[in-house]
């Protein structure tokens, strides 16, 4: 949400929208650490996606949630940025369901936990953050959990199509 609209409008409502669209974020910072640290929120540094089935069951439960209250917000009474915010909110939603229920990348996909692994490390390394030592701390921690991610790969991927499995070893 755009700061300051809160406190522009001063709504009730526009300061339910705003505590639930914190939380939606947070809830995406802490399913998603390598997301987290490429957007300067180093708080999840230590960890990687949870690749698990568990996780993805969750994942899907917490954005039908998350739509669901943002579906049940009077928008009349909300500034224009926090609808417009809304709105977006609720798209990215839908998204994460139909890659979560519907496209099912993690379960047809093998690059998607190479790429996944891949990623966490090149997040932690590709800027200047914080000093080489604490950075690289940071990754040794994450690449203690890489098997688990591989293993993960290997209870999820049904019968992967030839040419994602090629793409993968490539990779």
């Amino acid at each position: 949400p755009a700061s300051g609209t809160t406190a522009a409008t001063g709504t009730a409502a526009d300061s339910s929208f705003t505590t639930l669209a914190h939380a939606i974020i947070d809830d995406y910072m802490a399913r998603r650490p390598s997301a987290a640290t490429d957007l300067g929120v180093h708080k999840y540094d230590d960890r990687i996606e949870d690749a698990s089935q568990a996780a993805i069951q969750a994942e899907s439960k917490a954005l039908t949630d998350f739509r669901a209250k943002l579906a049940a917000i009077d928008t009349s009474r909300l500034s224009e940025v926090n609808r417009a915010d809304r709105e977006f909110l609720i798209r990215s939603m839908d998204a994460g369901l139909l890659a979560d229920d519907v496209i099912r990348r993690w379960a047809k996909d093998p690059d998607a936990y190479s790429g996944a692994i891949t990623n966490a490390a090149y997040t932690i390394m590709k800027r200047n953050f914080a000093p080489a030592a604490d950075r690289l701390k940071s990754l040794i921690a994450r690449e203690r959990l890489m098997p688990a991610t591989l293993a993960e790969a290997r209870k999820n991927l049904a019968n992967p199509p030839k040419i994602y499995t090629q793409i993968a070893i490539e990779q």
